[in-house]
């Protein structure tokens, strides 16, 4: 074997590693740039809050928000424990992705297999399909109501 041959064997796998070194090491500093945007933007908010630069009446403080939040996951809310209503919203939302799927797919059954149907319907449900689906909910929440 020659000599070259013998270089080329022992660099491959010499090769392999530095490129996983290489790689970790870029994974480790986005990680880091990620942990440190968020340290520079959340410590602004505070001492921008805190120096009233920010309005505390619009934008409250982080420390405020942590502090609230670690008293709703101890004490609960008024409402009751947070953990029930997470269950709550979660059955709620599970309820209606069912029933939204169930509907959907009875609906886009009946539309595939009836062409006039389809044509007639067709640029009305695009047209509902172009309203921002937060436009939606607020029309659900003012035509249904809040305590529903």
């Amino acid at each position: 074997m020659s000599a070259l041959g013998e270089q080329a064997v022992r660099t491959g796998p010499d090769l392999a590693g530095r490129r996983r070194r290489e790689a970790r090491r870029r994974q480790l500093n986005v990680i880091g740039g990620r942990v440190l945007v968020a340290v520079v933007i959340l410590g602004g908010w505070e001492l921008g809050a805190r120096a009233t630069v920010i309005d505390r009446f619009f934008w409250s403080q982080p420390s405020d928000i942590a502090a609230t939040l670690w008293r709703w996951f101890t004490e609960g809310t008024d409402l009751g424990p947070l953990w029930l209503q997470v269950l709550v919203t979660m059955e709620e939302t599970v309820g209606g992705f069912v029933v939204g799927s169930v509907f959907g797919v009875i609906f886009g059954v009946v539309l595939g297999r009836n062409r006039l149907l389809s044509d007639v319907l067709g640029p009305y449900i695009k047209g509902a399909n172009a309203i921002p689906r937060v436009v939606v909910g607020a029309l659900f929440a003012v035509s249904l109501g809040l305590d529903i």
